[in-house]
Parts: C-alpha cells; structure tokens; sequence
C-alpha cells in the first residue's frame, strides 16, 4: 500500500492499528475505507483529469483539501495535473510564436491585417489570439499554399502572398520585382525567430524573450524536472535500502552471532559430556568396591 500511496500508522491502547495517508485521511479505523476513482475515457486539450477519493475525500487534483505528498498515486498525479499541463501550454505558446514569427502583413502600406503565412492551422484566415490557444500545437501546419506535396509554390516562401497565394496584386507580395534572387523576406524570417515575443505566464517561463530562446528554455524546464523526478527517485530508493538493512539487522538473522552461540553450545556440550563420563567412573568404582 505505502508504494501506490503515503500512509502513517498509529498504535491504539489495544493493540489496534489505524492507517492514514501522509496528509491525514483515514484509510483504516477498524474498517477499510473506499478508495474511488473514475476515469475519463479521452483527454483532449485543456481536459482535467478526475481526482482520487477516499472515502469521499478527493486527495488528488487542485481541489483537493488533504492531497497526498508521496507514493505512485501522488507522482501519477502530478505529472498529469501540472507536469504535462505545463509543458502543454509551453508547446502550444511555441505554436502560436511560430505562426506569429512567420506571419505576413500588409506591404502597401494599407490596413490589411496581418495573415498567417508558412505555418497556420486548417482554414484559418487570421492569426491566432495573443494568448494562451489550448490544443494549438496539435492543430499547427504548414501553409498548403507553399507546400508542394499539396500543390503548393515553395517561392512564395521567398516572395510572400503565402495567405493570398493566387492574387496578383496582393498587398501581402514581398518580392514586388518577382527577382529570383530576392532574399530580402527569407533575411527577415530568420531575424523573427530572434525577435522579442510576449508568451503567457502559464508556461512557467520567461513572458518576454524571442522564439529560439523560449524553445531552448521549454527544453530546458522539461530536463529540469525530469533531473528532479530522476533525483527524487533515487533518493527514495535508497531511504528504502537503508531501513530495510537497518530493519533486518534489528529483526533478522545475523549469521557471526548464531555461529558463535552454536559453538558455545557444542563446548557447553563437551564439558557436559566429560562431567558426566566422570560421574559415570566414580560411581563404577564405588560399587565394584561396595561389591
């Protein structure tokens, strides 16, 4: 039990044991108390899991007024309420910053506003709203427009009008000239990804930074916790060595100390046998003489 979820024990006057969770929820008090969960049969973007009750007390989940502080249950729980949530919104806000970094705008000069260009979702025809979009990462494509497995022209990625692809006289057209040997917008996309972006706060990273430097803290947060998880563990494991050796010790067979009782035994043996070999002659000889 103490490996799916922490538990205390306490000793009644009459022997009686009750158990409890590490955060003080009966389990058992002369009866066992449920332990429910229902689960939630698809998780989509933004889904909160169902929490775990005992006894009708949920000691999972945010809601939680006892929640468990160790055990399977506890680490399980974690990792899907916050751990995942977290890198979900991190993902998602990675999404959103490439749509916006590769996004075009109005090049006449005109009030056209800016559209998605080589990275947009299905049938969109505007740019994501500037705040968190849950489930974003999962619906992130490439432009069909500049991808030539879908019939599209790979050089509007270098002349623009990606989002306005057959319109001649786009105001989206970055290579006015239509020069093959424009590179004035592929220079600028490059310098977007270093570009400061504003990122929301429940990524748990820096809101004001350029797109590469978010992905590599993204990354970097994700190795961070799974380093502490890692340590966690470890820690944990050899806690457990440590009291099951003590616990052997002070309980279990100590192989030195039986094999000098069994030696003592076999000279207490000895001595025994020769006292009474001794006995044996000095009663021999008094009755030979009596006789």
């Amino acid at each position: 039990m103490s490996q799916q979820l922490g538990i205390t024990t306490s000793t009644g006057p009459n022997g009686s044991v009750s158990i409890y969770t590490d955060s003080g929820v009966t389990l058992f008090q002369g009866t066992a108390r449920a332990v429910t969960f229902q689960q939630t049969g698809t998780y989509g973007a933004g889904t909160t899991g169902n929490a775990v009750f005992v006894d009708g007390v949920p000691i999972t989940g945010s809601s939680s007024p006892m929640p468990l502080q160790s055990g399977k249950l506890a680490g399980l729980a974690n990792l899907r309420d916050n751990v995942a949530i977290t890198y979900q919104n991190q993902l998602d806000e990675t999404a959103r910053g490439l749509i916006d970094a590769f996004a075009e705008t109005d090049q006449t000069g005109g009030a056209a506003p800016a559209r998605p260009g080589l990275f947009t979702t299905a049938g969109a025809t505007a740019l994501p709203p500037n705040n968190l979009v849950k489930g974003l990462a999962g619906q992130i494509i490439i432009n069909p427009s500049v991808d030539p497995s879908q019939g599209g022209n790979v050089n509007l990625l270098r002349d623009g009008a990606i989002s306005d692809p057959n319109n001649p006289t786009s105001p989206y057209i970055y290579n006015t000239t239509g020069s093959a040997s424009f590179t004035g917008r592929i220079q600028q996309l490059i310098s977007g990804l270093s570009a400061p972006q504003s990122f929301d706060p429940a990524t748990g990273l820096n809101t004001n930074s350029s797109l590469s430097d978010f992905s590599a803290a993204s990354v970097s947060w994700l190795e961070a916790t799974r380093q502490t998880a890692t340590n966690k563990s470890t820690f944990q494991n050899t806690l457990v060595s440590n009291a099951s050796t003590a616990l052997s010790n002070a309980t279990g067979v100590n192989l030195d100390n039986e094999m000098s009782k069994m030696l003592d035994l076999e000279h207490s043996y000895d001595a025994s046998s020769k006292l009474i070999q001794t006995i044996d002659s000095m009663f021999t000889s008094l009755f030979q003489a009596m006789n």
